[in-house]
């Protein structure tokens, strides 16, 4: 019986700290070749596959996002986004804010090997405890005041005011200690999220 030459070679995912080639690996794909006797083939022989790492090696959302003109109406448009999000914030509701966030816990998660959820969470249970503190609330949006800037060559913009500060910012507490939402916005599929 004629000899099968074969060759394979495979791209296997570890958890960190396990050793290459024990059984804690995860197949993420494999590329087989087999030849016979009797068939012809020119060498050297170059053979490829493609697969989908996924969010791992791909590019940050904002790169893909197209470049802001800042006139009048994409002020008027970003201070609508503000508004809303101030008013979500206010009324507690968490889920708002996440939809709004989404891109960029994604993108820490991804940083930093972690999982968005965990940061989901912890936003969900910040804001409940927020809530929950007499006279919590928030600072009123002055246009007047929003020192917009572009940055990432112009397909991102941040939200800060002419005293360099985020826009959305919380009432002093009686210690006067108050937080504020750092905003990078970028336009993804039509929409202004956060991406920064």
């Amino acid at each position: 019986q004629p000899k099968t030459d074969k060759a394979s070679v495979r791209l296997v995912g570890y958890p960190y700290g396990a050793l290459s080639g024990g059984p804690e690996g995860t197949e993420i794909f494999r590329l087989d070749w087999s030849g016979h006797p009797e068939d012809e083939f020119e060498f050297p022989l170059e053979i490829s596959g493609k697969v989908n790492l996924g969010d791992l090696n791909s590019g940050w959302s904002w790169q893909e996002a197209p470049v802001i003109e800042l006139n009048e109406e994409t002020r008027k448009s970003i201070h609508e986004f503000l508004v809303a999000a101030r008013k979500d914030l206010s009324e507690g509701k968490a889920e708002a804010h996440i939809d709004r966030v989404r891109p960029h816990l994604r993108e820490l998660a991804r940083a930093y090997d972690s999982r968005a959820s965990t940061k989901m969470n912890m936003i969900r249970e910040a804001l409940k405890e927020d809530m929950a503190k007499p006279g919590f609330g928030f600072e009123e949006l002055d246009p007047k005041e929003y020192s917009l800037r572009l940055c990432a060559g112009g397909r991102m913009v941040q939200c800060i005011g002419k005293d360099w500060e985020p826009l959305i910012k919380e009432l002093p507490d009686p210690e006067g200690n108050s937080g504020s939402y750092e905003m990078m916005l970028a336009r993804l599929d039509g929409e202004w999220k956060v991406v920064r």
